[in-house]
């Protein structure tokens, strides 16, 4: 759904799936969002327009973390264990890395990496150029909650309940 920000009052809807369970990523007019189908989808805010779609050829599983946007990239993980990391503005994918185990918590961007934890536990850093691994650390927790920077740390929240605070003394 489009809304307008000011008066409350809906603007359009655009039917792109079943369910979606991750929060919309917007970028200028481009709206992107992940469903339960397996599909990245692309939508102009300003037409109702879906520009772009993506699925992965070999799996059909749900994206459930809502994507980042950086760089002129979309970065997303699913279910299917891998973060794709997609063209802005075509939906072509640049690379993908399987992280080891289902993706369900959102990856964070800054300026040239890329967060991302699974949930098996592990954290790692990814190179957002070609998804190269930057280093990895285990928490040793499933982990569905979003990480958030904070004061030069990031704070990971774990399925069992524990809030994680990572970075320099």
């Amino acid at each position: 759904h489009v809304v307008d920000i000011v008066s409350g009052r809906g603007l359009r809807a655009v039917e792109l799936a079943s369910y979606i369970a991750g929060s919309v990523a917007i970028d200028r007019e481009l709206a992107i969002v992940g469903d339960y189908d397996g599909m990245l989808s692309a939508v102009n805010t300003a037409t109702g327009r879906v520009v772009w779609q993506f699925e992965s050829r070999d799996r059909q599983l749900p994206f459930i973390a809502s994507p980042a946007i950086a760089g002129g990239r979309v970065f997303a993980g699913s279910r299917d264990r891998f973060v794709y990391a997609l063209d802005r503005q075509s939906g072509r994918l640049i690379w993908q890395r399987n992280t080891g185990n289902r993706v369900e918590a959102s990856p964070l961007a800054d300026g040239k990496n890329l967060l991302v934890a699974n949930m098996r536990g592990d954290v790692m850093l990814l190179s957002q150029a070609d998804g190269g691994v930057v280093w990895t650390y285990s928490l040793g927790g499933a982990i569905t909650g979003s990480p958030a920077p904070m004061n030069n740390n990031i704070l990971i929240p774990a399925l069992d309940g524990t809030l994680y605070c990572l970075g320099k003394k």
